[in-house]
């Protein structure tokens, strides 16, 4: 019979893909635990279902995960940033379908500094269209509190649900299952990777073995000029299925990734670190409350030092911007010369055969 169950719920870009590869690679054994159904894409299938769960409709997917998961031995890890955003009541099934077996929730957090431009590059992948400077700006809009009209906005609905610590905090704690819940802060940039795993195995209570791969890097972002050729994109797939957008959207990033490391990177302005430090701070409340158990120091999450940055936000470089236009073009049109005219123009035809190549 399961020990206990880990429930590592996100947040999303907080080392997520990196802590999952950890956990595929069956490290867990040698400690007495266990990655639920043997692979994160398992785990993917299962969760996937849970937005269909009623109370008179179970999804079978998961339903079978956790039968398996109460009869084994030993302590049980699931991962996926998916979790944080069940609502209350779905928290209670989730914890419930366990059988009774104590449930411990992790949180991974990372610096709003880091957390925000890592969001707009998640919001561009799913479809967003506003350049860096407008998703910023859009943020900015944001308050506490009932939400407002402004709230429906997608790229704020996006961010709320991806981010707001206290409110999935406060989601998982309410539920009398939920036997602890502990956050892990993500280590300041320049930190070697498996300090992060190091952490969550700290806050999940078991020794850390060591990663066979030394922690690889798992889910690379694009650079700056790379990311805003995408959201330009974006308009003209529109009208693509979601799987059909992940077909377009894998080509284009296998064309555009390998230029991460010649683009810069996006950066918050004076406005946009005084937002990071507001949510920082409303984040530090959160995860130094009675009963949450932190891995890492508050002073992480940085509050007190000088906001710095730019007057305004500066576009991406015009040069990059066009050689990631290129890099596109000739990944996803191969053999095919791309068209006279400006950026708007190529960008506009690029999309349009992406999308008849992938559409309906």
């Amino acid at each position: 019979m399961v020990e206990r169950v880990v429930l590592h719920v996100g947040t999303m870009k907080s080392g997520t893909s990196y802590l999952q590869h950890v956990l595929g690679t069956g490290v867990l054994e040698s400690v007495g635990g266990f990655y639920a159904g043997g692979c994160f894409k398992a785990q993917a299938k299962a969760v996937d279902r849970l937005p269909r769960w009623t109370d008179d409709r179970r999804p079978k997917v998961w339903h079978q995960l956790a039968q398996r998961v109460q009869r084994r031995d030993g302590v049980a890890f699931l991962s996926h940033e998916f979790l944080s955003f069940a609502p209350e009541e779905r928290v209670g099934r989730i914890v419930e379908s366990f059988g009774g077996a104590p449930v411990e929730v992790l949180l991974t957090v990372r610096d709003q500094r880091a957390a925000i431009p890592a969001q707009w590059q998640t919001y561009v992948r799913n479809r967003g269209t506003d350049s860096w400077d407008d998703y910023v700006r859009r943020l900015e809009t944001m308050r506490g509190g009932p939400r407002r009209r402004s709230q429906r906005v997608y790229a704020i609905r996006n961010f709320r649900r991806a981010q707001d610590v206290p409110t999935i905090i406060g989601r998982w704690r309410s539920h009398p299952g939920v036997t602890s819940l502990g956050v892990v802060l993500v280590p300041p940039a320049g930190s070697p990777p498996q300090l992060l795993w190091q952490r969550f195995c700290e806050a999940a209570r078991i020794d850390a073995p060591e990663p066979p791969d030394g922690g690889t890097r798992q889910n690379p972002s694009l650079g700056y000029a790379s990311c805003d050729v995408f959201r330009r994109l974006n308009p003209s797939l529109r009208d693509l299925s979601r799987v059909e957008h992940e077909r377009a959207r894998r080509v284009a990033l296998q064309a555009l990734l390998p230029l991460r490391a010649e683009e810069g990177r996006p950066e918050l302005d004076q406005q946009g670190a005084e937002l990071a430090r507001r949510l920082n701070r409303r984040i530090r409340r959160a995860v130094t409350a009675d009963g949450v158990r932190l891995v890492g120091s508050p002073d992480e999450l940085r509050v007190d030092d000088e906001v710095s940055g730019p007057d305004s936000i500066p576009p991406p470089d015009p040069a990059q911007v066009q050689s990631a236009l290129e890099a596109a073009w000739a990944g996803c049109v191969p053999g095919v010369a791309p068209p006279v005219g400006g950026v708007d123009n190529v960008v506009a035809e690029l999309g349009r055969r992406l999308a008849a190549r992938f559409g309906p």
